[in-house]
């Protein structure tokens, strides 16, 4: 096993610092071993997540460290127990009286899957390999230090929820947002398509609401305190509110039994972790939990209730105006909810809908691969980025240009960002998403043909420098498949 002196010397070769070295206000280059198995979450604000435990042999505690990037292809969607990390560059802050290191986008980050054996004989290869080794033999010691363990939460499957005020994690879809609720909770129908013991008792109206006839299936979760005031004022810089179809990750429910034998959940906001994403957390269609839940759809052999002609869903929380109103409205930002339709897009050709977006400032490549803003070259990844002038009859000139980008774009499609212009299998998928709102014109055709009214949601936002009032996307999913 590497012993101190070793393990020192690897450490001043590879220039990294010692997880007990670490200090709240400085930079650090970490090289350890990740505790905890970890799967890539969503935030509020649209940020994709991916939070691990590290240890080292110096370390007499864990640090956490948060990993944040713009698009989730930027981060692992899983990473085991034993993987080696090395992290250049990571933030040192203080959160709840302990360090914990902070990566942005941009932050350079190298996983060492080991489970297979040495992947190269490079002196971080070997480094890795070495953490690897020590990691397995010190965790497989009946004296193991209690911290090396990995932590096991408390995860439950709906058809689990047996007993009454145990805390417990939930990976669910929403099936329905219950309207009408008072102002300082959210009420929501969640299922992840496991049998519930006894299933919340609901109205006729309320099941017909569900995304899925799975009245037998649901949980009933109340949220207090994060819509404590207005639902659609929830922190204003996001652009992401709860709605019927998102799948979200439930940290710390508290299971209540019912006078009939059903079990309900509570869920209460914690104010200090909001910045990192709070007590429930939104997750991509693509994140493992969520594929596990639409696979239980699969073998089901269940669809979607389709109780209206409905071509976008959005949330009902939201007050609907119309684009009058909208421009009308000087308090920025602002959510509306509205009914239009698409009269033109940009970029003229949808095969220009996904770019190369920089991971720091979110401004577009050039042709010379370089960010347009910043100049950088080595952050960029594929993104969504485009726009719809929406028109309604309001009154004289009605329309609204919104932007649809990021995470935002990849919830209305309900698909990832691709290169349109070589793969062909992805082009035809944008054309089918497209086709729900608007008939695609031909060369000599108007662009949008035969646009269908459907509701959308959006935000209204004043970008930096700018005195002009712009609107974005938000909280809308196209229903086209």
């Amino acid at each position: 096993m590497m012993g101190d002196d070793e393990y020192e010397r690897m450490s001043r070769e590879t220039k990294t610092t010692c997880i007990r070295d670490v200090r709240a206000g400085n930079r650090a280059t970490l090289f350890a071993v990740v505790r905890d198995g970890s799967a890539r979450k969503r935030t509020k604000t649209g940020d994709s997540n991916l939070s691990l435990m590290l240890v080292d042999p110096s370390a007499e505690s864990p640090i956490r460290s948060n990993c944040f990037a713009r698009t989730a292809t930027d981060l692992p969607e899983t990473v085991t127990s034993g993987t080696v990390v090395k992290i250049e560059g990571a933030r040192i802050q203080v959160f709840n009286g302990k360090p914990q290191a902070v990566i942005y986008a941009g932050t350079k980050m190298r996983f060492f899957d080991l489970s297979c054996g040495v992947l190269e004989d490079s002196l971080d290869g070997q480094y890795a390999a070495m953490l690897h080794e020590w990691f397995r033999k010190r965790t497989a010691e009946p004296s193991a230090s209690s911290f090396l363990q990995p932590s096991r939460r408390n995860v439950l499957t709906i058809s689990e929820i047996q007993e009454n005020r145990v805390f417990f994690d939930l990976y669910a879809q929403v099936m329905h947002i219950i309207p009408g609720a008072r102002d300082d909770r959210l009420i929501l129908h969640v299922s992840d398509f496991t049998l519930a013991k006894s299933p919340p008792t609901i109205s006729d109206d309320d099941e017909k609401a569900l995304l899925y006839p799975v009245a037998d299936r649901l949980l009933k979760v109340t949220i207090w305190d994060d819509f404590s005031t207005d639902p659609s004022a929830l922190d204003n810089a996001s652009s992401n509110v709860l709605a019927r179809g998102n799948f979200v990750y439930f940290r710390n429910l508290q299971s209540q039994a019912q006078g009939n034998g059903a079990f309900d959940a509570v869920l209460h906001n914690e104010r200090t972790e909001r910045s990192i994403g709070g007590k429930w957390t939104l997750l991509d269609h693509t994140h493992l939990e969520a594929a596990k839940i639409r696979k239980r759809v699969e073998y089901l052999q269940i669809t979607k209730n389709r109780n209206d002609d409905a071509i976008t869903r959005t949330p009902m929380h939201v007050a609907k105006v119309n684009i009058k109103d909208i421009l009308q409205t000087e308090q920025v930002p602002t959510r509306f909810r509205f009914e239009a339709k698409v009269v033109d897009h940009l970029p003229v050709r949808i095969e220009d809908f996904a770019r190369v977006m920089c991971g720091y400032c979110d401004s577009s490549y050039g042709s010379d691969g370089k960010c347009s803003e910043c100049n950088g070259s080595d952050t960029g990844s594929l993104g969504f980025m485009f726009s719809f002038l929406l028109g309604d009859d309001s009154g004289h000139d009605s329309f609204l240009p919104v932007v649809i980008s990021g995470t935002d774009a990849m919830s209305f499609l309900s698909f990832d960002p691709a290169d349109f212009k070589r793969d062909v299998v992805a082009l035809n998928k944008l054309r089918d998403a497209l086709g729900s709102l608007f008939t695609i014109g031909v060369p000599g055709q108007p662009r949008v043909m035969d646009a269908k009214r459907t509701m959308f949601c959006v935000q209204s936002y004043r970008p930096e420098k700018d005195v002009v009032v712009r609107y974005k996307l938000i909280a809308t999913e196209l229903v086209w498949y």
